[in-house]
């Protein structure tokens, strides 16, 4: 009990009233898939998360929406990513400039 002692402390219990689950995320009263997952997000969702609603049903090819998504979440295989992931590569230097460090905005903006 002690590793969730910080998660109840100042918290006050009635004990003569029934235990219930409430779930207070989002302007809804009760748990929806939508609101379990917009809170898992966080701050991921904040700006962006209009422009993924749009972006996930536009008529767009699903491989091109996921390419696309990838890229702008940092989530594309690149050398950079490799190393940050702890995978051991050659050089993270761009295979096509020789330059610049293999990064998604190097290979799909500069």
């Amino acid at each position: 009990m002690v590793l969730f002692s910080h998660a109840v402390q100042g918290v006050s219990f009635d004990l003569d009233k029934e235990d219930r689950w409430d779930w207070k995320e989002g302007e809804k009263l009760g748990y929806t898939v939508e609101s379990a997952y917009l809170r898992l997000r966080g701050d991921k969702v904040g700006e962006n998360g209009t422009i993924y609603i749009k972006f996930w049903v536009s008529k767009v090819v699903p491989t091109a929406l996921v390419t696309v998504w990838k890229v702008l979440e940092n989530k594309l295989v690149t050398k950079a990513n490799l190393v940050r992931r702890g995978i051991t590569v050659a050089s993270s230097i761009c295979s096509l400039c020789g330059v610049e460090e293999e990064t998604s905005t190097h290979l799909f903006f500069e």
